[in-house]
């Protein structure tokens, strides 16, 4: 797989103004982006989605792969682990 199609597919696990609101397991604050968020989260036992949040620079792991719901929130990042995991599946082929 190419660089390229490796971020085309990782722009499509991650969904810009998406919050997963609820099911937090834990949060983690001082997270600079979506890619460390989601390298926390691989960190945190039964972590399946994750959301991070642009003004307050937290990140929140979930244990629901949507959290409790999806909403809008233009100052969330929000992703799901299942997809990443497709992600380095294909890679590895």
């Amino acid at each position: 797989m190419t660089e390229s199609a490796t971020i085309d597919t990782w722009k499509e696990c991650v969904q810009e103004n998406i919050n997963y609101p609820g099911a937090d397991i834990v949060t983690s604050a001082g997270i600079s982006n979506i890619e460390e968020c989601a390298a926390f989260c691989q960190t945190v036992e039964g972590c399946v989605a994750a959301t991070f949040n642009k003004q307050s620079k937290t990140c929140y792991a979930k244990n629901k792969r949507n959290g409790d719901r999806v909403g809008s929130d233009t100052s969330a990042v929000s992703v799901s682990m299942m997809c990443l995991s497709k992600l380095s599946t294909s890679n590895q082929e």
